[in-house]
Order: C-alpha cells, then structure tokens, then sequence
C-alpha cells in the first residue's frame, strides 16, 4: 500500500468484508443497496456478485482521514453505519 492511500473494507449484505485502496482525505461516497455497500466515489466498487434488486438503504459520506475510515472498518453489520457519525469534510 502507497503511503498515502488507506485500506477501505467495504461490507456485502452477509457483512463480509471486501479490501479497497482509496487515496487518503477523498471523498468517500458509498450507497447502501440491499445491504451491499457500494462504493461511489472516489473509485467504483460493488462487493456483490448476486443481487437482483437494488433496494436503497441509505448513503454515507465522509472525508478518507485515518480516524473516518478505522470507524467503518471497526463496524461489524451492514446496518452499523446508522450508528457512527462521520467527519463529512
């Protein structure tokens, strides 16, 4: 891993986790869609290989700092995100 990226693991619905690099303070934007978290922005990443219908569950968005991405890292359920508050900028 470059110096100045960090290891984004983006959660399908079963909350497995998927590794991806993302260059450090993007933007990160990710959609909730049936339980999958798709990532948007910076780059495009869908850890899920079998879903039929994208119901949308929600979003997140936050700035890529070492603390925002060790909280969604730390969560455990695909639904965990409604909890943490983010540093958006």
């Amino acid at each position: 891993m470059e110096k100045n990226e960090l290891e984004l693991l983006l959660m399908d619905y079963m909350s497995k986790k998927h590794s991806v690099k993302i260059k450090e303070n993007a933007q990160v934007r990710i959609r909730v869609l049936s339980g999958d978290h798709v990532l948007i922005e910076p780059i495009k990443y869908d850890p899920s290989d079998c879903r039929f219908i994208n119901f949308f569950d929600g979003e997140i968005e936050f700035k890529a700092t070492k603390e925002n991405v060790a909280k969604y890292n730390a969560m455990e359920d695909t639904y965990d995100y409604t909890k943490i508050k983010f540093n958006k900028r």
